[in-house]
């Protein structure tokens, strides 16, 4: 039979060089002998796919060949450690350029696990061992799990600081029974103490600026997640583009039960300075450009200076910052910000400038906060008609106390994987005693679930935020009321910002003080490499205030959108078709980038 199979894959690639010189594409995949796994379970493993909505998959032999080991290890996962999977025929058509596969499957016998034997098990015991581990008695034989499972035994003791673990696991099927005996051997080696560490690779960064990262000092016991937290801490200072913690782990010092080691932490430096510009478009603020400098090791010590321009037609500001690790020898941030913006709208024009001072830093992973406050005060406000109709501006000058919490374990912006994002942020103004008097609460989640081996994503949001005066105060600056499309709040794709804001009682400037943005779902699927589509629900809308809010207001939309993943990010183009109210708008197409929420 090998032999067989052999000669046919000899022929199979004669065939394909024959036919090199032409690209084609698959029509169809056929399987035959499958009775544990579906089609669409095996198609589901493969890349040689048939034909889906406006794609067709070009077939490649190398990729053929990759599938068929996929389509034997999937057997493998499920109890089928004999199973094997040969290609019968590979049909062409030459009018269509196209080609049909037929795949024949031998399942062999499934075989069941009989005992799992866990041997020196000294650092952790058994019962402590099979709450973790996944191939367990009575269950179908999972092969490659058997060897995940051993480096699950191995990662657990390193977390316990015995950094040269080791597990040798092994399977053994009585072929007369096709039962398993699965066996887990355990080398723990000695527990790792820190006896002492050195640094290597500074040349401009003071040593200070590692040390107070690192996590561990003489007598710590150095795990796996001691060096992966102070891996994490000393990449987060921007500073190094490569850093390695290296115990000296000779055969001398493995010997004993304990070894105190010494610790290299090895390190490269990267680039101080940082350039970045861009042109853009999104749906509101149409063409933008973008610029950035900074350079982050001042003093070498980490400090940082950065500057921010943006300019668009409506909008152009600019912000200075200082920001200062370790502030009061606290691990927290501290950034200092001068920033200045001109706003030239349809109804009101404005020019604001101000600081900022903030902290920010890290309660735990994926848990942040940020405090700040920040002075601002407007040089001039014109607005039509004529200022004497708009008795409350120009805008008093405004000092803001706020903080964000901020819990994130998205993987990036682009690919978030498995994640969720939520932050609160209150807001207050004026109780200095002077300046505009207001509250504001912020409020916005998000959640995102990928499927089918993340080529797809299913997301969720929502945001809410609500506004009041105190004090003398009868309104909210024009600046901080709440407008569908202009951060913080999300758009509702499908419509204008007239249609989904309120404006003031002359109907010349828009906001309100209350909004509240749902999405309740978006799925979007990745077609091809670097470009993905989606459908979509939003609705929302914002109110003049909390009291005017009303269900028979609420706007709701769906639409479809197109997603292009090129070295600036995520670019998006999304169509919305208005529902409700009963009058309906035309849809509207968004651009911009980033996911949507």
């Amino acid at each position: 039979m090998q032999y067989l199979k052999s000669v046919f894959w000899i022929l199979a690639i004669l065939t394909v060089s024959i036919y090199s010189e032409e690209e084609w594409t698959v029509a169809d995949v056929q399987f035959r002998g499958n009775e544990a796994l579906s089609r669409g379970e095996l198609l589901a493993n493969m890349e040689t796919t048939p034909p889906r909505f406006l794609i067709r998959e070009e077939f490649d032999f190398a990729t053929l060949d990759q599938d068929i080991e996929n389509i034997e290890l999937l057997y493998r996962t499920i109890g089928y450690p004999y199973a094997s999977v040969y290609i019968h025929n590979i049909e062409r058509d030459t009018a269509t350029m196209s080609v049909v596969i037929t795949l024949d499957i031998t399942e062999g016998p499934l075989v069941v696990v009989d005992t799992v034997k866990i041997i020196n098990s000294q650092i952790l015991s058994s019962n402590d061992i099979y709450a973790f581990i996944e191939v367990l008695p009575e269950a179908p034989l999972d092969s490659p799990g058997v060897h995940s499972d051993g480096r699950m035994i191995r990662d657990s003791l390193r977390g316990l600081g015995y950094l040269q673990a080791s597990v040798y696991s092994k399977q053994v099927i009585d072929e007369q029974t096709l039962t398993a005996t699965v066996y887990h051997r355990i080398d723990a080696g000695p527990l790792i103490i820190v006896k002492n560490f050195n640094i290597y690779g500074l040349q401009r960064v003071h040593e200070t600026v590692v040390k107070r990262e690192i996590t561990f000092d003489s007598g710590t016991v150095l795990s796996t997640p001691v060096i992966h937290e102070s891996l994490r801490r000393v990449y987060s200072t921007a500073l190094f583009n490569f850093v390695q913690v290296k115990p000296d782990t000779t055969r001398q010092t493995m010997l004993h039960d304990t070894a105190n080691v010494a610790v290299s932490v090895q390190l490269r430096e990267a680039p101080f300075i940082t350039l970045k510009a861009g042109i853009g478009y999104d749906s509101e603020e149409q063409f933008y450009l973008s610029i950035e400098t900074a350079y982050r090791n001042l003093f070498r010590r980490g400090h940082r200076i950065s500057l921010l321009g943006r300019a668009s037609q409506p909008v152009r500001n600019a912000q200075a910052t200082y920001s200062v690790p370790w502030f009061l020898s606290l691990p927290i941030w501290a950034d200092f910000s001068i920033y200045a913006e001109r706003r030239n709208e349809t109804n009101v024009e404005g020019y604001f400038d101000g600081a900022i001072a903030a902290l920010r830093g890290q309660i735990r992973q994926n848990l942040r906060f940020n405090l700040w406050t920040r002075l601002e005060r407007t040089e001039w406000a014109t607005e039509e008609p004529p200022a004497d109709l708009f008795p409350l501006l120009p805008i008093s000058p405004t000092h803001l106390i706020a903080t964000t919490i901020i819990y994130d374990n998205r993987a990036s912006a682009v690919d978030p994987g498995s994640a969720l994002f939520a932050s609160v942020q209150p807001e207050i103004a004026g109780i200095a005693g002077f300046g505009n008097q207001y509250v504001r609460l912020l409020f916005d989640f998000r959640g995102y679930l990928p499927f089918h081996f993340e080529r797809g994503l299913v997301s969720s949001g929502f945001f809410t935020g609500i506004a009041f005066p105190y004090g003398e105060e009868q309104a909210i600056p024009t600046r901080e009321r709440f407008r569908t499309g202009e951060a913080p709040v999300r758009d509702v794709r499908g419509y204008t910002l007239e249609e989904v804001t309120p404006f003031d009682d002359e109907d010349i400037l828009p906001g309100g003080n209350f909004a509240l943005i749902v999405n309740p779902v978006e799925i979007s699927y990745q077609v091809t490499d670097g470009l993905e589509g989606a459908l979509f629900i939003d609705g929302g809308n914002v109110w003049s205030d909390i009291t005017d809010f009303s269900f028979e207001d609420f706007r709701w939309a769906v639409g479809m959108g197109i997603r292009v993943i090129i070295p600036i990010g995520l670019v998006r183009l999304d169509y919305g078709q208005p529902l409700l109210p009963e009058v309906i708008f035309p849809g509207r197409f968004h651009l911009n980038v980033g996911l949507p929420f």
